[in-house]
Formats: structure tokens, C-alpha cells, sequence
């Protein structure tokens, strides 16, 4: 055989070798997943934040004296905001704003300066010894001091 029949054959097999590796990586596309959209990502932060705030109050109440097992809920005041950089001008008496805008990669957007977490609003804790008054303030004392919020907004209960 000729060295031009020769290579001729090892194009082809690269040709046919690309073309498999292409049509399965077609194939495995399908089950690659698609990114999340925006709002269920922020939707999840918040839903992250409250979970980890009612895992370590879980672990901190566990730990204190005469408690047990402990089961903690937290209520958020609203969902979490965004403060944007904004351009503020004065013309005598009349003020005006507009937001920052940049350009990205996916079109323009305002330049996000904070994002602020929401306040909580209420915490809930079902533990064991939660039906002695000693344990229930030792408890409520505990979450006011972590979180910064008055002891009103605190339910103990065993």
C-alpha cells in the first residue's frame, strides 16, 4: 500500500473518531442540568440563611444546661433587599436619581452596592427540659443575646 493510501485512511478514522466523540457529547448535553433562574437562587439564599440560623441556635440551646434535644423555627420580617448605586443630582429645589448602570456579559445591570438579609421576626424552640422556667429563660436568654432581638419575640416549650 501506498503512503497516500495510508494516510487517507487515518483521515478517515479521524474523521469518524471526531464524529463519534461529537455525537456523544451531543448525548451527554442532555444530562448535563441547566442553571438555576435567578429567583429560585435568591429564593434558596433566604431559605438558606433561615436554615443555617435555626441549625446553630439547634446546637447552642442543645448545649446549655438542662436541655436536651432542641427544635428551633425562625420567622423572617420579609424577604431580603438590594441597595443600589444611584446618581443624585439637585437643580434648586427639585432632586433627581437614576441608578448606575454597567454593561456584562448578559446585557446592562445596576451596580449592586448591599444586599441586606431580613430581620428575624420570631424564634419558636420545642426542647427537652423546655417545661421548667429555669430552662426556658437560660433558652430565651441564650437566642435574645444571639440574634438581637427582645425576648418577647421568643416562644420556649417542652
Amino acid at each position: 500500500m501506498s503512503e497516500g493510501g495510508k494516510d487517507s485512511k487515518i483521515k478517515r478514522y479521524i474523521l469518524i473518531g471526531g464524529a463519534i466523540v461529537g455525537a456523544l457529547l451531543m448525548i451527554l448535553a442532555r444530562f448535563v442540568p441547566e442553571p438555576k433562574e435567578d429567583v429560585e437562587t435568591k429564593e434558596s439564599d433566604v431559605t438558606y440563611y433561615t436554615e443555617r440560623i435555626e441549625e446553630k441556635l439547634e446546637d447552642l440551646i442543645s448545649s446549655a444546661q438542662g436541655v436536651g434535644k432542641a427544635t428551633v423555627v425562625v420567622t423572617l420580617d420579609s424577604q431580603e433587599e438590594f441597595v443600589f448605586a444611584q446618581n443624585t443630582s439637585e437643580n434648586g429645589t427639585q432632586k433627581a436619581s437614576e441608578y448606575v448602570i454597567i454593561s456584562s456579559k448578559d446585557g446592562e445591570e445596576p451596580v449592586l452596592i448591599s444586599e441586606l438579609y431580613p430581620k428575624v421576626r420570631g424564634v419558636a424552640v420545642v426542647c427537652t427540659g423546655g417545661k421548667s422556667t429555669e430552662v426556658k429563660n437560660r433558652v430565651t436568654e441564650l437566642i435574645a443575646a444571639a440574634l438581637g432581638i427582645s425576648v418577647n419575640k421568643i416562644a420556649v416549650s417542652g
